[in-house]
């Protein structure tokens, strides 16, 4: 067993020298007895056995010292070799010189005869160690085990010789006594030669006790040796079957000291687990051994199992000596404590495992090359991700271009050769790894990594280590996401130039259709087709403000909405948002009022129309959920103004039914009206806010809003805004400063409404509209006004009609100054103005600068008659001039109205033909010479010139007494208005 080995305990030996002593002689004459002990001091002096004890004792410490050099020797020691091999022949020679003393001697032929083996063992070392033969393991093993095998034969005759060499002395120094008794006469020189002898003795007695220190010390060395080295001996005699061990065994295995077991006691020590591995080794061992008739040696590592539970891993080197029949006589073992070495290499493995396991799931391989000798070093994963077959021999990589992607080779070499350009002495240079592989079969893998370099303290490169790491499939997903986020932003791209395109094509015939409905709302209708023809204007108003929000929800999806800076006045833009919900606000019984703080610069540039859309937003829906309370519209600044730049809180609050917080998340979604019933209630697509909060990200602004159920909202948004300088003469009150009025304007078309509107606005007023006569002189008897607008052709009742009935109210209300709206020119026109009681005269197209002068004369209180408010007259050009006149009228009231401006004109343009229409097929005169007439006061807002020339003529005709071809009329007003429409048609696309 490899650790169930014991040895025969072997038979004390005492090493010692023969004292030659003086034999006595015992003679009857004093010659006799004198020759007799001269004979016996020199036999003692020439006896064989002389210096026998010092040989035996040096033949015992060369045989140890052999023994231990074979058992500390290592493979691959030259030195330690050769000194066992000095060792080996020199014990040799000492065994040849005993062998010549002892056969001098037939004395001392017990002790010749313990010499047989040791002689045996000399042939056989001369044998093995033959001079010029290389000397291996093997070699070693089998001295070894020849030392173990001879060592009892050693001990035996050493204390044999020592034995023998006493008695014989014993006997001469009797002979020696019974010489010096018989004669008296000679005890002079028997007790000098007595004297002698005792000298002798006492200095081979001293020599012995040396040796035996000398053997103590050895023993000593060999015990201490086995201790550091962590190494012990057994024995195991299997034909007595006992085990014996060494020291430091006994601490291997964790037994007693000296203490001796049979051979299963001494194999239940064994790891049960490794005893028939174990077992085995040792019969073919034992089996091999009867066969050869020679030790052999067998190495295995095992475990024990110490009597205390814990465990020991040992390798052994074992010599099994077997006779003919394979029956094991004994077994010499050394043995090697190696727990420290197998923990530390089991920690080791498992490490590795787990930094491969690690490695396999995060695909993550590791790499290390030596560069002076291009030794390469890869992990399992390494070869993985590169597809390539493992190398167990370490062998170079393959190189670059063999498993690198060819488009990406260049840049990887490039890369490395900069990170080699600067070396730096005893530092390091990373190199980033991004790039493809090719594999065998030829797919392309995709990985990323880092390599670094480290150099010496010279600057030379000496080690290239680095990880790599396969994001095939992060990059497959990535490409696929965004092959998916393409394919989506196309079809977003698709639907929104769809909705685009849908939304454009829609307003024209919406348009149509508003005014349409609008001319039918002129003609007489009973009650009942009153309140459809509303209905039906209502629904066609919602539908072209949802088409409108489609246009620009579509352009802000499809990226192609854009802002345009122009300069504005901040004033006038919040109260054209006041002014365009006051009347919806009275009619619910709500107050609505606007706020604008004292460092608010007047004057701003920025995208006024986005801004005011916005605000419009937001007022509207203030409006529609506010029953009670009011309304407040208020801006204000964040900060002090900075570098030309501002930023503005806009802010609308209102008393209305609120927002549940539950749904306040769903404020700014895209279609959302919070809950069905707010849009059963209040209507609405549940676009404007939507479209606001992205106006606003535009913009570089935020928005954002605060709300509490049944207590009301408070809506905001910030945006940054540049400052800027006053328009020079933008409205003309540079020169003539009016004070803020509010003002009635009396117009039933939609166009000249707007236009009206926003002038007065941007002036700073506060403005109202009526469509009609009579609505006019109703809003003055409820309202006190500064100046009315009166446009002179209306429906019900016409300006000049009304304009003298307000005069008949009396009081501030009759005194009121009118202005008179008009297209006719004429002096008789004017002057019918003004014997109706109208204070100033102002022609259409309105021209900002004249109404100005129209509203100053006002301010200022001018009697009728030295208010100086003639309008030039301004003749009607022979062509039309419809991009100056739209660059004009952009000027005036500004980009963000244009859109809306040019839809109430294509309307009205529509509504007044279909009139025509009407008054053609009825041959109704008066009828159409007021459908001419409006259609006139439309047409010359934008300059169609020719639309409007002829509409004067048929005006002109209408109240004439010449025949009228009715039919080739309203025919030839269609045809020349088609292609105006046509034109605004394609100036609200430039401008949405």
């Amino acid at each position: 067993m490899a650790g169930s080995v014991t040895r025969a305990v072997p038979r004390p030996t005492v090493r010692s020298l023969v004292l030659a002593t003086a034999g006595l002689v015992a003679v009857l004459v004093l010659t006799s007895l004198l020759w007799n002990i001269v004979v016996t001091l020199d036999k003692i002096r020439q006896a064989p056995h002389e210096g026998l004890q010092w040989n035996a004792y040096l033949l015992d410490r060369e045989y140890h010292e052999l023994l231990i050099a074979t058992l500390t020797w290592e493979p691959g020691d030259p030195a330690a070799t050769a000194d066992i091999v000095r060792r080996a022949h020199s014990l040799g020679d000492t065994v040849i010189f005993l062998q010549d003393r002892l056969e001098q001697s037939p004395a001392l032929g017990a002790a010749l005869t313990s010499t047989e083996s040791i002689l045996r063992f000399t042939a056989m070392v001369n044998n093995l160690l033959q001079p010029g033969e290389p000397v291996d393991g093997g070699k070693i093993t089998r001295l070894r085990t020849m030392l173990r095998e001879t060592e009892p034969t050693v001990d035996e005759f050493s204390f044999a010789t020592l034995d023998e060499s006493n008695l014989i002395t014993a006997r001469w120094r009797a002979d020696l006594e019974r010489t010096m008794a018989l004669s008296a006469l000679v005890a002079g020189a028997l007790l000098a030669a007595l004297a002698t002898a005792l000298v002798v003795l006492a200095r081979q007695r001293a020599r012995l006790r040396q040796d035996k220190e000398q053997l103590r010390i050895s023993a000593l060395s060999l015990t201490e040796t086995q201790r550091i080295a962590r190494l012990g001996t057994f024995w195991w005699d299997y034909v007595v079957d006992r085990v014996r061990w060494s020291d430091e065994l006994a601490a291997i295995y964790g037994i007693a000291i000296d203490g001796a077991m049979t051979g299963s006691e001494f194999g239940a020590l064994l790891h049960p687990a490794d005893r028939e591995r174990v077992e085995g080794a040792e019969r073919a061992a034992a089996a091999q051994s009867a066969s050869t008739g020679q030790p052999v040696a067998r190495e295995v590592t095992y475990r024990v199992r110490r009597p205390d539970g814990s465990i020991a891993h040992v390798q052994a080197t074992a010599e099994v000596v077997a006779d003919a029949s394979g029956q094991r006589i004994s077994m010499t073992s050394t043995v090697r404590d190696i727990t420290v070495e197998a923990q530390q290499r089991s920690t080791l493995v498992a490490s590795e495992r787990g930094l491969a396991e690690a490695q396999r799931i995060a695909h993550l391989g590791s790499f290390s090359v030596n560069l002076p000798t291009g030794q390469a070093d890869w992990s399992d994963e390494m070869y993985r991700i590169t597809g390539l077959p493992s190398d167990p021999f370490g062998k170079p990589g393959p190189r670059l271009e063999e498993v690198v992607h060819p488009d990406d080779l260049g840049r990887l070499q490039a890369d490395m050769q900069r990170a080699l350009a600067l070396p730096l002495p005893g530092g390091s240079a990373q190199v980033p790894l991004q790039h493809r592989l090719i594999w065998r079969d030829g797919s392309v893998r995709y990985v990323k990594g880092m390599a670094e370099y480290v150099f010496d303290a010279a600057g030379v490169p000496l080690t290239l280590t680095g990880t790599l790491q396969d994001v095939t499939d992060d990059v497959e997903q990535e490409q696929a996401l965004q092959a998916a986020k393409q394919e989506a932003e196309k079809a977003n791209a698709a639907k929104s130039e769809f909705l685009a395109v849908m939304s454009h094509e829609l307003r024209t015939p919406m348009n149509g259709v508003l005014g349409m409905l609008s001319a039918l709302l002129e003609t007489p209708l009973d009650a009942d087709q009153q309140k459809l023809v509303t209905i039906a204007r209502a629904s066609a108003d919602s539908l072209l403000l949802l088409l409108n929000d489609i246009l620009d929800l579509s352009k802000i999806e499809a990226g192609k909405l854009e802002l345009e800076t122009t300069t504005f006045e901040l004033l006038p833009l919040v109260r054209s948002v006041v002014h365009l919900y006051a009347q919806p606000a009275r009619l619910k019984n709500i107050s609505l009022e606007s706020q604008i703080a004292a460092d608010v610069p007047a004057w701003l540039a920025g995208d006024a129309g986005r801004v005011r859309q916005i605000l419009l937003n937001f007022a509207s829906n203030a409006v529609k959920f506010t029953t009670r309370g009011g309304i407040t519209i208020s801006v204000s600044a964040l900060a002090p103004p900075m570098d030309g730049q501002v930023r503005l809180r806009f802010e609308i609050a209102d008393t209305g039914i609120g927002i549940p917080i539950e749904k306040q998340g769903e404020v700014f979604a895209k279609f959302n009206q919070l809950d069905r019933s707010y849009a059963r209630r209040f209507g609405g697509t549940g676009l404007g806010l939507a479209i606001s909060r992205q106006l606003a990200e535009i913009m570089g602004g935020a928005i954002g809003f605060s709300s509490e159920a049944e207590r009301g909202s408070k809506f905001w948004i910030e945006l940054p805004l540049a400052i800027a300088e006053p328009e020079a003469v933008a409205d003309g009150r540079r020169e003539t400063e009016i004070a803020p009025m509010k003002i009635l304007v009396a117009e039933d078309n939609t166009t000249n409404q707007l236009v009206a509107r926003r002038l007065l606005e941007k002036l700073g007023h506060t403005v109202d509209v009526v469509s009609d006569g009579v609505e006019a002189v109703e809003a003055v008897m409820s309202h006190s006004y500064d100046a009315i607008l009166m446009d002179l052709s209306m429906p019900k009742m016409d300006g000049i009609a009304a304009t003298m009935r307000i005069r008949q109210i009396g009081g501030p209300s009759g005194a009121v100054p009118i202005i008179a709206l008009t297209a006719n020119a004429m002096d008789e026109d004017r002057q019918a103005c003004l014997d109706a009681g109208m204070t100033g005269f102002v022609t259409k197209p309105i021209v900002l600068a004249k109404l100005v002068t129209a509203l100053a004369a006002c301010a200022a209180g001018l009697p009728d008659e030295r208010a100086d408010v003639e309008a030039e007259i301004v003749q009607p050009a022979a062509a039309d001039d419809f991009e100056v006149s739209l660059a004009h009228l952009e000027s005036e009231v500004g980009r963000e109205i244009m859109p809306e401006l040019l839809a109430a004109y294509d309307a009205d343009v529509r509504r007044a033909l279909a009139r025509l229409g009407e008054a053609s097929r009825a041959e109704d005169r008066l009828e159409l010479g007021r459908a001419a007439h409006s259609l006139r006061s439309v047409a010359m807002t934008l300059g169609a010139n020719e639309l409007s020339q002829l509409a004067q003529a048929t005006e002109a005709s209408g109240g004439s007494e010449q025949p009228i071809a009715f039919s080739d009329v309203s025919r030839k007003l269609s045809e020349i208005a088609e292609p105006v429409l046509d034109r605004v048609s394609q100036a609200i696309s430039k401008y949405t």
